[in-house]
């Protein structure tokens, strides 16, 4: 970084509405040296305003501005720490305000601003004067049209519009790179697109995994029940949507019954853990299996047991597969404190 060029560390707010005199703090870097402390706005028509106050700290330089336009649009304003900027160039920090018609529908806020690429997850948006309508009237655009699950209509003047809207997966879940989209809103009947000042971003997601299997064995015969975490993975809205499999060292695949499943996290990809029932059968064998757990909504989605840990075992082979205290579970080893007698319940498959 050049210490000798200014930077902005933050302007708030970057919207305003026109033809209001609005409050605006900023932050800079690098702006005042020598012990100088001066700062000039720098503005053109239609914009006015004037410096409110200002103050240097070891941080920077804090800049209160009150700032009016005649017109709606993005303009430039500028600060710098002399006039005529010529000796102070490299000082000058110029920053666009976007003025807004107060009147106007506007989207003034949206949670939350990223998500996966999976999509899945609510989105709230708040929507200033929007026309009360039917749900159906309101749709939001967010790559394709979307509709919006539900209106909630501000019982004060002024007061923002509430929207509801499940979050579109990205059109390619596979990106490496944040996509960033601006949402924009359309109500119908009247014709009216409603743009947001600021993007969304689709953030890209990491490879889902198995990171836990338990217990990491089962018998041929009679099934029993098997739970994984999977990392990473999809949101899941119901257990038709997982399709876990065992592959052996045939290359032969059996699909096993899926009981449940649940959800540790709200967002587009998280932890979750999944119970399926052990596969039996002519194509089940003795031996390590690879268990691949995926997604249908998502084609080639699916979370591998890396380790290929589990394992099936014949009657005549029985092992340990589980133990469990009242300080824990595992299931080839776990830690008990060496002071005290615990009671270990061990299962065998």
């Amino acid at each position: 970084l050049d210490s000798s060029q200014a930077s902005l560390n933050y302007m708030s707010p970057m919207h305003a509405p026109a033809n209001a005199n609005t409050t605006v703090l900023v932050s800079l870097d690098n702006f005042h040296s020598d012990g100088n402390s001066d700062v000039f706005l720098i503005v053109s028509e239609p914009v006015s305003g004037n410096v409110i106050r200002s103050s240097v700290h070891a941080k920077g330089t804090q800049v209160e501005l009150q700032l009016h336009s005649s017109q709606v649009g993005s303009f430039d304003v500028s600060l710098a720490p002399c006039l005529p900027t010529d000796s102070c160039a490299s000082k000058v920090v110029t920053m666009v305000l976007g003025f807004y018609d107060a009147g106007a529908v506007r989207i003034s806020s949206f949670a939350p601003t990223s998500e996966f690429v999976y999509g899945g997850t609510t989105m709230q948006i708040k929507v200033l004067n929007l026309p009360r309508t039917s749900t159906a009237d309101v749709v939001v655009q967010l790559q394709a049209n979307t509709s919006i699950t539900a209106v909630e209509w501000p019982s004060q003047a002024r007061s923002p519009a509430t929207v509801w809207l499940t979050i579109p997966a990205f059109s390619n879940i596979y990106v490496s790179e944040a996509q960033l989209l601006a949402p924009v809103l359309h109500v119908l009947s009247l014709g009216l697109a409603v743009p947001s000042p600021t993007p969304f971003r689709f953030l890209p997601a990491s490879t889902p995994r198995i990171a836990r299997i338990t217990p990491t064995s089962a018998l041929l015969y009679p099934s029993s029940q098997i739970r994984m975490v999977l990392e990473n993975f999809p949101p899941v809205q119901s257990a038709s949507e997982l399709r876990v499999s065992f592959t052996f060292a045939n290359k032969a695949e059996v699909v096993a019954e899926t009981l449940s499943f649940q959800a540790g996290s709200q967002q587009a990809r998280g932890t979750m853990s999944v119970d399926v029932l052990s596969p039996q059968g002519r194509s089940v064998q003795e031996g390590v299996a690879e268990i691949r757990v995926s997604h249908t909504g998502f084609d080639g989605v699916s979370a591998v047991d890396v380790n290929s840990a589990f394992t099936f075992v014949g009657p005549t082979r029985p092992r340990v597969s589980s133990m469990e205290s009242e300080h824990g579970f595992g299931a080839r080893e776990m830690q008990v404190p060496m002071s005290t007698a615990t009671q270990l319940t061990i299962t065998l498959s």
